[in-house]
């Protein structure tokens, strides 16, 4: 930070336009509200500064990115929090932010086994989850995740490995069993 002080106080160069959302992914808090408060940045370029502050885990600086650049997230934030298994992030979102999720979000979450993540995707959200949640969850050991997803979305999450038996033992002619 003070080497950008000393840069932004003696040179006229500027930075680049993605210094904040860079300073977000690094998780740095002091040179995001350094960079917000002495280098006005485009909205364009802090678009996705939620998203990267996300990336960095940095709970406090989701909150403050919150508070100060409201326009600067994506659906892609709560889906890298479920990635990481992040509840804390997951919730926060969830309860102060608009642009929601997509079915990646429990996809990710069940597929690294973050039951809890899944929880509380599944009681708060109405997105649901593809197959491929069921089917990584499976493969990857977390049989319980698959049971759940199973149950919550049984039209949704119709799991391939189940459709890929019943196209194997099907034989023309014969009644499906």
């Amino acid at each position: 930070l003070h080497i950008v002080e000393w840069l932004h106080k003696n040179r006229k160069d500027g930075c680049l336009p993605d210094a904040l959302a860079e300073a977000a992914r690094n998780g740095d808090l002091p040179m995001v509200q350094w960079l917000h408060a002495h280098r006005p940045e485009p909205p364009s370029s802090t678009a996705q500064a939620v998203d990267h502050a996300v990336l960095s885990g940095s709970l406090p600086l989701v909150q403050w990115l919150h508070q100060n650049l409201p326009d600067s997230a994506t659906t892609d934030a709560i889906e890298y929090a479920a990635i990481q298994g992040r509840l804390d992030l997951v919730r926060f979102l969830h309860e102060n932010r608009t642009e929601g999720c997509t079915t990646s979000a429990i996809d990710f979450a069940a597929s690294q086994g973050h039951r809890d993540v899944v929880e509380y995707l599944c009681e708060n959200r109405e997105e649901g989850c593809t197959e491929l949640a069921v089917d990584e969850a499976r493969r990857r050991g977390f049989g319980d995740i698959a049971d759940l997803l199973e149950k919550r979305f049984p039209v949704r999450a119709q799991p391939t490995h189940q459709v890929e038996r019943i196209v194997r033992e099907y034989q023309p002619g014969a009644p499906p069993r």
